[in-house]
């Protein structure tokens, strides 16, 4: 037969064989469950961090002595179509209207800025219906009147741009897609949040300045 003092000992090393376990079994459940968590956190993460650094170190100059302005843009992150006066951003895998009707196959610009000369009196038809949305603007060399319209996640910023005189003389167009057109854009790793497309869009309406 064990003494009383042998069986103590081995009553003491069971339970403590039975805590190690009881331990290891609850951390070794709470690791399984956090992995899934913690990489879907750090894909959201990687994500947004992909946008978040998206490069403005490498600049060029765009000059345009037709309408009489230049500026400079990132061209890591924009196309500049010089027949239309165009920066578009466009993403790699996301079809605008394919979400909705299948109508466009064409890959979708989740912002583009357009420039173009007042000559069309579109400002002019901005002040007299649009009156209500009118948002003075200024920037390091130009100031104006700017009206935002569009639904469903899409629209456009009209800048009208104003003379010392406060005539309408040049007119900018930022274009946009935010996530309330489809949270699909969300999951593009290339995509321009709503924030950092207004950032660029600043930061690039800055080094506006008329030429003559």
């Amino acid at each position: 037969m064990f003494n009383q003092k042998g069986f103590s000992k081995i009553a003491i090393i069971i339970i403590v064989l039975i805590l190690i376990g009881g331990a290891y079994f609850v951390f070794s459940k709470k690791d399984k469950n956090i992995p899934a968590q913690d990489t879907e956190n750090k894909s959201s993460q990687s994500k947004q961090s992909s946008v978040g650094n998206l490069s403005l170190d490498n600049w060029k100059n765009y000059r345009n002595d037709q309408y009489g302005f230049e500026i400079k843009y990132p061209v890591d992150i924009f196309l500049l179509n010089e027949n239309t006066n165009t920066l578009s951003h466009t993403l790699n895998n996301f079809h605008k209207y394919s979400a909705k009707d299948g109508s466009n196959p064409e890959l979708a610009n989740d912002i583009s800025i357009v420039f173009k000369k007042e000559m069309d009196k579109g400002c002019d038809w901005f002040e007299t219906n649009l009156l209500s949305l009118s948002v003075p603007f200024e920037f390091k060399n130009i100031k104006g009147v700017k009206y935002e319209t569009g639904a469903e996640g899409e629209g456009v910023v009209y800048y009208c741009v104003k003379n010392k005189d406060s005539q309408n003389v040049f007119l900018i167009e930022r274009w946009f897609l935010n996530p309330s057109y489809s949270t699909n854009l969300l999951k593009q790793d290339d995509y321009i949040d709503s924030r950092k497309q207004e950032e660029i869009f600043n930061q690039i309406i800055s080094t506006f300045k008329f030429t003559k």
